[in-house]
């Protein structure tokens, strides 16, 4: 009998994948199989995979076309919350995942609530458990109704109910993962296409095949051959003249990543930052010292410029971004204030901390994602996104280093070793650099208006993003009319300015990741409030105890 294109495509590509097992099947016939021992099979099989045969390969993924490394990546993260486990990287992690027999019974999905592993029926120290372990949980009869929920109003899930259907996707992903699904669609970079290069198709899933049964049966050779076949057949395969035009970038990206711009720029501003604080970088050795710091500063750039050829936009599309280009300006404005004012251990201070933000940015990648993917239809407009997402965001370099010099001014008050003559200088430069801020977040939330006339129609319309920047903007005015009239004083400027940060934080990260409301819709994410709670109540702390400290010692603020 005759098939139609779309069916005669279905069936060549599961006939194509029949190496892949059924996960449900192979439960069905093996109950018996303990996870130690499933885990050790996969580590097995994915230490012969030589991922540099296949790392370039062209994957489909979120709109965009992305080695195979990132995809490996980007999934395995989702799944366990490491970029590697098991001993392995993501991508043979991802390949063995894909290819064992034994991987329903591995513990690599990450559950990453205690109280949520309790209603699941594990104990709270289960932190992974396995795809059968998970089949059979309530899970699916808890996360129904909230998919349910979440389809009539996309933002009706509260922070409990999103970890329940988070975990029920992380189920979805190792089972098609294992079926062989997942890897399949990836391949297909014309997989929209309808069966209309059917054959074309059928090619790039076949090699792939050969490829992946090579490696299952342990044969190199066939394997090396099968892997140059499957990037040949993938790379000329039919696809959109988007996914043509990035093909190029994939190389760009392979690089990137095995680069690490962000981590070691961040390095060498922290351990800089140290020497410049304690001394070691004396007046002439100061050459060297900036030279190095100005090596730190190529890094990050040549991070922004990747990022930006691999994307086509501003590198500010995301919370990650916006982090690596505040710190960029710490930097950036740190060295402007020390060519002006010669302060070595204020620009110590101010590269320890932009340091630290990249290494804390680099660390948490489930909460401040570094994916590249394409941004929302609203953003794509260069000419704003470049003017006004990066003018807000350097802003907040300049409050940082505020923030920075009146912690450090702080916590000396609590030792009782903060001088005069420091103390007049960090307020100096604190006070600089809040009139550059407020400057520029002014400046900032007048082009984001316009932007907004543009893309909505309207000027200023009270959105909680756009109510929230106000606010910064005001809390720091309030800090430089309080200096102008007298109020406040050298330590009652470096003191404030750490509680006025509190409002650039809400700006900055309660808008997207706390209230999640608001047309700025497109920045929401979840995570974090661990860390952002503690450093508030930490600041908090500080901020008491040292007023305290202050007021007995006679220092007026």
């Amino acid at each position: 009998m005759s098939l139609k294109p779309c069916a005669a495509v279905s069936m060549f590509l599961s006939l194509g994948f029949l190496v892949l097992a059924n996960p449900f099947q192979a439960i069905a016939q093996n109950t018996t199989l303990e996870p130690a021992a499933a885990e050790s099979e996969i580590t097995r099989l994915g230490e012969r995979i030589r991922t540099s045969e296949i790392e370039e390969m062209p994957m489909q993924s979120h709109g965009r076309v992305k080695p195979l490394i990132s995809f490996a990546r980007e999934n395995i993260l989702y799944l366990t919350g490491k970029y590697s486990y098991l001993g392995l990287d993501a991508t043979r992690l991802y390949l063995a995942l894909t290819l064992s027999d034994s991987s329903p019974y591995a513990r690599v999905i990450n559950l990453r609530d205690p109280e949520l592993r309790v209603k699941l029926g594990f104990t709270q120290e289960d932190r992974y458990v396995s795809l059968q372990q998970l089949s059979a949980s309530p899970l699916e009869d808890l996360s129904k109704p909230l998919f349910e929920k979440e389809e009539k109003n996309p933002r009706s899930l509260s922070p409990d109910d999103k970890k329940i259907t988070e975990a029920q996707q992380q189920f979805w992903l190792l089972r098609e993962m294992i079926t062989g699904n997942h890897i399949r669609q990836a391949a297909l970079l014309d997989a929209g296409s309808g069966g209309a290069h059917a054959s074309n198709a059928g090619l790039v899933i076949e090699k792939a095949g050969a490829y992946l049964d090579a490696i299952k049966r342990n044969d190199p050779a066939t394997a090396t051959r099968a892997a140059i076949e499957w990037s040949s057949a993938a790379k000329t395969q039919e696809m959109p003249e988007l996914f043509r035009e990035q093909m190029p970038r994939i190389s760009a990206e392979l690089f990137y990543l095995g680069l690490r711009p962000f981590l070691w720029s961040g390095l060498i501003y922290f351990l800089l930052g140290l020497a410049f604080i304690m001394g070691a970088v004396r007046a002439r050795r100061k050459f060297w010292g900036l030279g190095l710091v100005g090596l730190g500063m190529v890094l990050h750039i040549a991070g922004f410029a990747m990022r930006v050829y691999i994307t086509g936009f501003a590198p500010v599309t995301n919370m990650y971004g916006t982090m690596i280009w505040m710190s960029f300006g710490v930097v950036l404005f740190g060295l402007a204030l020390f060519l002006l004012y010669q302060q070595s251990a204020a620009l110590g201070l101010l590269l320890v901390g932009s340091g630290l933000t990249l290494l804390l940015t680099e660390s948490i990648p489930l909460i401040l994602s570094p994916d590249m993917d394409p941004i929302v239809a609203v953003l794509r407009n260069n000419f704003w996104l470049s003017t006004h997402v990066l003018t807000i965001s350097i802003s907040y370099a300049a409050f940082t280093i505020a923030m920075l010099l009146g912690n450090a001014a702080l916590v000396l008050t609590l030792l009782n070793k903060l001088p005069q003559e420091l103390l007049k200088q960090f307020s100096h430069i604190a006070y600089r650099a809040i009139q550059l801020g407020v400057f520029l977040l002014t400046t900032g939330i007048i082009l984001g208006g316009w932007w907004a006339d543009y893309s909505w129609g309207r000027f200023w319309g009270w959105d909680p993003k756009e109510t929230w920047a106000l606010i910064a903007d005001i809390g720091f005015l309030a800090i430089l009319h309080a200096r102008y009239v007298g109020w406040l004083k050298d330590f009652g400027i470096l003191a404030a300015s750490p509680i006025a940060y509190l409002l650039v934080i809400m700006a900055w990260y309660g808008v997207n990741f706390i209230l999640a409301a608001g047309l700025h819709s497109y920045g929401f994410s979840s995570g974090g409030a661990t860390i952002v709670v503690s450093f508030v109540t930490f600041q908090t702390l500080l901020f008491g105890a040292a007023m305290l400290r202050a007021k007995r010692r006679g220092i007026h603020a």
